[in-house]
């Protein structure tokens, strides 16, 4: 996966075309939406834009976040709710760091899921 792989832009650029494909409004024009919010966010970071990072990373999390659990939602393998945790965490830091960055398929910690509130 291209976002995985640090291929932020790449990322950004698969999921835009998709976007632009999709009727506004629905979960997966907003899924896609967050998704290249937070590529962008991380691309920026790499380029040490941190100020700019950190507000692509406020909105694209906001997106993600409201399409959990909606029945619209077309089914896939990413835990959004603990990759969302995750890229908050990072950014919510004074100096967040590119190696920091969530992976949208690493399930990591798997009590993480236990720990929903």
């Amino acid at each position: 996966m291209l976002f995985d792989a640090g291929r932020y832009f790449e990322a950004h650029e698969a999921w835009e075309a998709g976007w632009l494909g999709c009727e506004r409004g629905t979960s997966a024009s907003n899924l896609l939406q967050g998704l290249i919010q937070c590529a962008a966010a991380c691309l920026k970071l790499q380029h040490g834009q941190g100020r700019g990072a950190r507000s692509l990373a406020a909105k694209g999390t906001q997106l993600l976040e409201a399409t959990l659990g909606l029945a619209d939602m077309p089914v896939v393998s990413i835990d959004l709710y603990l990759f969302v945790q995750r890229m908050r965490a990072v950014f919510a830091k004074h100096d967040p760091m590119v190696s920091e960055l969530p992976k949208l398929l690493d399930h990591g910690d798997p009590d993480a899921l236990d720990r929903r509130e």
